[in-house]
């Protein structure tokens, strides 16, 4: 078996010490460093912090900038393609659609059709769930409308959050997402 020591040095863990234990740090090491030592458990580790009577490890570094930014942006795409609901015509329950980057292309094609008055009513679409639903104009209009609104309301929103960023890296990325 193993004893395992830490040598601090202005409260801090500067190194880890393990000696067999039938040796005692007094005969192994000078006076001044045995002063030192305090006896600790195996994961300890250099770095940690004596806080009162006992080791902690430290604080996270706090998120740079950069790192802020790039979570924001990751955060906004699980978002933005994560869909969005919509009432479609004959239906009282709105229905999931797909947003992800594949779909958004697809519901601007068919908003285009529409436009372009080349929609045929009754069109399968396959919703995010799975499910085929025949779409009108007026439907294939209205889920292009609400899947830009929240395509729109992700970015809008990341930029916001962008914006606080840049005053407080530690601003919080989780809440306020369009659902």
């Amino acid at each position: 078996m193993a004893q395992y020591f830490a040598s601090l040095r202005d409260g801090m863990v500067a190194e880890i010490v393990t000696l067999p234990d039938d040796i005692a740090p007094a005969d192994a090491f000078t006076p001044a460093f045995t002063e030192t030592l305090i006896k600790c458990s195996a994961d300890v580790q250099q770095g940690w912090v004596f806080k009162g009577k006992k080791l902690v490890a430290p604080a996270p570094p706090a998120r740079t900038i950069e790192q802020a930014l790039s979570e924001l942006a990751a955060i906004r795409w699980q978002h933005e393609v994560a869909g969005c609901d919509v009432i479609l015509l004959g239906r009282s329950a709105p229905v999931r659609v797909a947003t992800d980057r594949e779909s958004q292309g697809k519901i601007g094609n068919a908003l285009l059709a529409v436009i372009a008055d080349l929609w045929v009513d009754g069109t399968a679409w396959k919703m995010a769930d799975g499910e085929f639903v025949e779409l009108t104009a007026a439907d294939a209009r209205a889920m292009a409308l609400t899947a830009q609104i929240h395509v729109a309301a992700c970015f809008a929103h990341e930029a916001d959050l962008a914006a606080a960023i840049t005053h407080d890296p530690a601003t919080d990325l989780t809440t306020g997402w369009p659902g």
